[in-house]
Protein backbone atom coordinates (compact mmCIF):
# COMPACT_ATOMS: atom_id res chain seq x y z
CA UNK A 1 0.00 0.00 0.00
CA UNK A 2 1.47 3.29 -1.06
CA UNK A 3 1.18 6.28 1.21
CA UNK A 4 1.67 9.79 0.02
CA UNK A 5 4.27 11.65 1.94
CA UNK A 6 3.57 15.35 1.93
CA UNK A 7 6.52 17.63 2.09
CA UNK A 8 6.09 20.31 4.67
CA UNK A 9 6.81 23.79 3.46
CA UNK A 10 9.18 25.81 5.56
CA UNK A 11 7.32 28.55 7.40
CA UNK A 12 9.20 31.87 7.27
CA UNK A 13 9.92 33.62 10.52
CA UNK A 14 8.09 36.85 11.37
CA UNK A 15 11.20 38.97 10.79
CA UNK A 16 11.39 37.67 7.24
CA UNK A 17 7.69 38.39 6.65
CA UNK A 18 8.00 41.96 7.96
CA UNK A 19 11.05 42.50 5.77
CA UNK A 20 9.16 41.25 2.71
CA UNK A 21 6.16 43.47 3.49
CA UNK A 22 8.34 46.55 3.95
CA UNK A 23 10.20 45.83 0.69
CA UNK A 24 6.93 45.46 -1.22
CA UNK A 25 5.42 48.59 0.31
CA UNK A 26 8.44 50.78 -0.44
CA UNK A 27 8.51 49.68 -4.08
CA UNK A 28 4.75 49.89 -4.56
CA UNK A 29 3.43 52.42 -7.12
CA UNK A 30 0.22 52.64 -5.06
CA UNK A 31 1.74 53.94 -1.85
CA UNK A 32 0.19 57.04 -0.34
CA UNK A 33 1.81 60.39 -0.79
CA UNK A 34 2.06 62.62 2.25
CA UNK A 35 -0.78 65.08 2.52
CA UNK A 36 -0.03 68.61 1.46
CA UNK A 37 -1.37 71.79 2.97
CA UNK A 38 -4.24 73.07 0.88
CA UNK A 39 -3.45 76.38 -0.84
CA UNK A 40 -6.82 77.00 -2.49
CA UNK A 41 -10.38 77.77 -1.48
CA UNK A 42 -13.70 76.94 -3.08
CA UNK A 43 -16.23 79.63 -3.93
CA UNK A 44 -18.74 78.45 -1.27
CA UNK A 45 -15.96 78.44 1.35
CA UNK A 46 -15.01 81.99 0.40
CA UNK A 47 -18.67 83.03 0.58
CA UNK A 48 -18.97 81.62 4.11
CA UNK A 49 -15.73 83.31 5.14
CA UNK A 50 -16.87 86.69 3.80
CA UNK A 51 -20.49 86.23 4.86
CA UNK A 52 -21.82 86.81 1.34
CA UNK A 53 -23.55 84.84 -1.37
CA UNK A 54 -21.85 82.89 -4.10
CA UNK A 55 -22.90 85.50 -6.66
CA UNK A 56 -21.13 88.20 -4.66
CA UNK A 57 -17.99 86.10 -4.51
CA UNK A 58 -18.01 85.70 -8.30
CA UNK A 59 -18.47 89.48 -8.64
CA UNK A 60 -15.44 90.03 -6.39
CA UNK A 61 -13.36 87.55 -8.38
CA UNK A 62 -14.32 89.21 -11.68
CA UNK A 63 -13.31 92.64 -10.39
CA UNK A 64 -9.82 93.57 -11.73
CA UNK A 65 -9.14 95.50 -8.52
CA UNK A 66 -8.73 92.19 -6.64
CA UNK A 67 -6.86 90.31 -9.39
CA UNK A 68 -3.55 90.61 -7.52
CA UNK A 69 -4.84 88.57 -4.58
CA UNK A 70 -5.47 85.34 -6.44
CA UNK A 71 -3.94 83.47 -9.33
Amino acid sequence: MATAIMKQKEVPEMDDVEEIISKISEDSPYKRRPTQKRTWMTVPEMGKLLGTTRSSVYAILDNPKYALYYL
